[in-house]
């Protein structure tokens, strides 16, 4: 609202002609692609990782060797944050055998075969630390997957599983990536609101008074038949190809429950900069078009008067 108010109010001081209404119309449209772009880097990776990490490889609702006796196909989306940081599908697919409900009636899950106790991998990690000080045992490591075979291998103890998980996503610390994305979006809405008064303007003036009302429908008609209509079945269909968790019922596929978040920000707003882009290229036809177009009365009278001027002075020659 403020950007309109204040583009209405510059536009009635200075009373600028089409051709610069319509090249800020061009570079609101070329912000508008940048600003999108911007949106596709800005992200939370940690929330990301730790969500993909935890798909298994055939897909969310494959079994895997913890959770084979649980059954998970059919179960809904209940995300749990397990305590190794790690935020699962639900209860099931981390393996969960127990829920109790603590003393502020948060949901608490215990004996989830598929988290890894934390006491164990501390103790781990030190063992590991223990014996890549030995020289020996470091060069008979040969890639970074063999360290629990090692650690089998000189009797260590490996990390036992069992740990517990409480209801809810893992937190990820996200403040910054979300401050940005709110003053890029401020921005980009701002400057992106003060178009709209010289679009409007440039619309209505490019077509005889007659004609103003039809010309107005005609331009609402275009913008259902090719945006508003379409856009949600497009990008409905983009969507659906970036989901990774899908709802299950007895006869179909359900919703979906969780998307590729990495792949989402790319598709989408890529896609969006597209759009725009192709929008501000036909913005760049209309400030060619509107060279001779007379915005204010101003500019009308004046072009009246000095047609009238000439025909005078036309007139006069012809008498002499």
């Amino acid at each position: 609202a403020l950007g309109v108010l204040l583009s209405g109010f510059v536009i009635s001081k200075f009373k600028p002609s089409a051709r610069y209404m319509a090249a800020w119309n061009v570079f609101v449209g070329l912000l508008s692609v940048v600003g999108c772009i911007a949106y596709a880097f800005i992200g939370c990776p940690g929330n990301e990782q730790s969500m993909i990490i935890n798909i298994p490889e055939g897909g969310p609702n494959s079994i895997t060797t913890c959770n084979s006796a649980c059954y998970c196909d059919y179960v809904p989306f209940s995300p749990v944050c397990g305590e190794n940081n790690m935020t699962y599908i639900s209860p099931c697919h981390a393996g969960c055998r127990q829920e109790i409900i603590d003393g502020k009636g948060k949901k608490i899950y215990s004996d989830c075969s598929c988290i890894a106790n934390n006491n164990s991998l501390n103790h781990v990690k030190g063992s590991l630390s223990e014996l890549w000080q030995n020289t020996t045992l470091s060069a008979a490591v040969t890639s970074v997957a063999e360290p629990f075979a090692v650690l089998k291998k000189y009797e260590k103890p490996l990390p036992t599983f069992g740990g517990h998980a409480t209801a809810g996503a893992c937190p990820v610390n996200c403040f910054v990536q979300f401050v940005l994305f709110l003053s890029v979006m401020c921005c980009l809405k701002f400057i992106g609101a003060t178009g709209r008064a010289s679009n409007f303007l440039v619309t209505i003036r490019c077509v005889p008074e007659r004609d103003k009302t039809a010309a107005m429908g005609f331009g609402m008609m275009l913008a259902c038949l090719l945006t508003f209509i379409p856009s949600p079945i497009f990008f409905g269909w983009l969507l659906d190809g970036l989901c990774l968790v899908w709802g299950k019922t007895c006869t179909n596929k359900g919703n979906c429950w969780l998307y590729d978040p990495l792949a989402l920000r790319y598709t989408l707003n890529f896609t969006a900069a597209a759009f725009i882009f192709i929008g501000t290229i036909f913005d760049v036809g209309v400030w060619y078009l509107v060279k001779n177009l007379r915005i204010f009365d101003e500019e009308v009278k004046k072009t009246d008067a000095g047609t009238e001027e000439e025909q005078e002075t036309m007139l006069a020659k012809e008498k002499l």
